[in-house]
């Protein structure tokens, strides 16, 4: 069974909905609404919704708040350039910038 990152809608409460409890999903304006008979939930809609119900994931902001990061995934941390590199094992790099204040949480990889 799988689960979705979901907000509920009353409670406004971060929660992981299983996929097998949904009984419609509606779009109400630019929301997705995913309806069961517990309630109606939500897509996150800022990235601080989101971080919230993946943060135990490993999941930090790399910035402000406009790029989290799967801090599991890192596999190298430049410290002068703040850069968090991901190395596929194909040998594919991508690599985002850290800004100053939270490099912090990246100096251990």
């Amino acid at each position: 069974m799988k689960h979705l990152p979901t907000i509920h809608t009353e409670s406004q409460e971060p929660f992981w909905l299983p996929t097998d409890e949904i009984l419609y999903i509606n779009v109400n304006g630019r929301i997705i609404e995913f309806f069961t008979f517990n309630g109606t939930y939500r897509n996150p809609r800022t990235m601080t919704e989101l971080h919230s119900l993946i943060w135990s994931e490993g999941f930090e902001f790399a910035d402000r708040k406009s790029t989290l990061t799967n801090l599991q995934n890192v596999t190298n941390f430049d410290k002068k350039t703040r850069t968090a590199s991901f190395v596929h094992e194909s040998g594919k790099t991508m690599k985002v910038e850290v800004s100053r204040r939270l490099s912090k949480i990246f100096r251990s990889k």
